[in-house]
């Protein structure tokens, strides 16, 4: 697996994110357009993570993400520690 690509309405958190993980997927294209992203990128896999409490109506974002088979999984919150990062803020 190999991430390509992120998308964020903010562009600091586009940057953050990017910098970031750098070390562990190289160079990130980050978009601020999300169906640019699906356009241009033509994923095999899109993760779709949200804050804790933010709530998207899953319907409307799968079908907007072109999605053919969704899986609906429920996560503990990923710890950026475990890829050799610094604690998260």
């Amino acid at each position: 697996m190999q991430v390509v690509a992120v998308y964020d309405a903010g562009r600091e958190t586009r940057e953050q994110f990017c910098a970031t993980w750098k070390h562990v997927w190289g160079d990130i294209v980050p978009y601020g357009d999300y169906e640019r992203m699906l356009d241009e990128v033509k994923p095999d896999i899109l993760c779709l993570a949200t804050e804790i409490g933010f709530a998207i109506h899953e319907s409307n974002a799968l079908g907007d993400a072109r999605v053919e088979l969704p899986v609906k999984n429920r996560t503990r919150r990923i710890d950026s520690r475990e890829w050799g990062n610094e604690e998260p803020k």
